[in-house]
């Protein structure tokens, strides 16, 4: 992680654009890494899928939803842009007992997120 934008922005900006969006890909890359996280005993196991594209590669998102879900994954979906493919997204957040929300700007992503880390329950312990 990093706090230096410019970093960020540049190494954007060096990634090929090809016009595929694998969503399951994301869903299931998300997936492994929390499976080598902590135990789900020990914290909520929630994935953000954000997406400002239509699903053309890879499975179905929504049976990786179903998946995820079956193993007590919470999935909130958030989509921007006029052509986000909102109705798959509102299924998937509902496949995974979360919630679904559309973006029109940065201010909007920001308090989405917000409302989202909300949410998330925390537990202190001695």
């Amino acid at each position: 992680l990093t706090e230096n934008l410019d970093l960020i922005s540049d190494t954007m900006a060096t990634l090929p654009v090809g016009g595929y969006t694998s969503i399951s890909r994301g869903m299931e890359a998300g997936k492994k890494i929390m499976d080598r996280s902590r135990d789900a005993d020990f914290v909520e196991r929630t994935l953000i899928v954000m997406t400002d594209g239509r699903h053309n590669r890879g499975p179905e998102p929504r049976g990786v939803a179903q998946q995820l879900a079956a193993a007590g994954v919470q999935i909130h979906t958030i989509t921007f842009g006029a052509d986000a493919d909102t109705p798959r997204m509102q299924e998937i957040a509902q496949i995974g007992r979360g919630r679904h929300y559309h973006a029109l700007t940065g201010a909007e992503l920001e308090a989405i997120y917000r409302e989202i880390a909300l949410t998330l329950s925390t537990i202190m312990t001695e």
